[in-house]
């Protein structure tokens, strides 16, 4: 399987630029977690080589629990926002 770089950036910053609102009505979105700057980033879902399930359904902040910003996340979630707030390519 190849994979076009251009194609795949230009997905996830489509994913990061959606907000909640949108997805699930506002309503609802203004239920959502909302203690941190980067509870309302919307972002691409992981999963696993091994995964053989054809749906995944994650909600928000997944495994991350406390609240708090691990050394990954603290690298990632400025990554994530600097890729939304680009111009497109």
């Amino acid at each position: 399987m190849t994979c076009d770089v251009e194609k795949a950036a230009k997905l996830w910053q489509a994913i990061l630029q959606t907000k909640t609102g949108s997805l699930f009505g506002e309503g609802y979105a203004s239920r959502l977690l909302s203690s941190s700057w980067f509870d309302q980033l919307a972002q691409p879902g992981y999963v696993g080589t091994e995964y053989s399930g054809r749906l995944v359904f994650v909600s928000m902040n997944p495994g991350n629990g406390g609240g708090g910003l691990s050394a990954d996340d603290q690298k990632q979630y400025p990554a994530l926002t600097r890729l939304r707030d680009a111009a497109p390519a």
